[in-house]
């Protein structure tokens, strides 16, 4: 019972205080403000909002903030030669990266004091599997 009494002070207390008792107290004017702009703004803003969350669904983690709306444009449609396989970090300053370019495949330690090749070659071919990708039988 006493949830709905405070509903109802609450809903009272937003009807019956207006802003303009507020800005006469304070010797501002009113703002004259429309209610169609300040509804076009919430509209137009949620419709920003949304289309920035599809362009970032569409274009995943591989492009960064300032390359979003160039491959939405089309400008990253061409075929990329350098692809990080896998990163592992093995300490709090060091990572080891499986990079491949191309046909070869680079694994590099990367550290506060630089980078290193740690083995290089070509490409490993995958294992082959079934059809539920679990693998060749044991």
């Amino acid at each position: 019972m006493s949830v709905l009494l405070r509903s109802v002070a609450v809903l009272v207390i937003a009807l019956v205080a207006r802003p303009a008792w507020a800005q006469h107290l304070a010797g501002g004017a009113s703002p004259d403000v429309s209610i169609v702009r300040i509804i076009a703004a919430l509209v137009i803003s949620l419709m920003a909002g949304a289309g920035l969350v599809l362009m970032r669904r569409r274009f995943p983690a591989r492009t960064g903030p300032g390359q979003a709306l160039a491959a939405f444009a089309g400008g990253l449609a061409r075929a990329r030669r350098i692809n990080v396989i896998e990163a592992r970090r093995i300490s709090a300053h060091a990572d080891v990266c499986l990079v491949q370019c191309g046909d070869d495949e680079y694994l590099i330690l990367c550290g506060p004091a630089g980078s290193t090749v740690l083995r290089s070659g070509p490409v490993a071919p995958s294992p082959p599997t079934d059809m539920h990708g679990e693998g060749s039988p044991r």
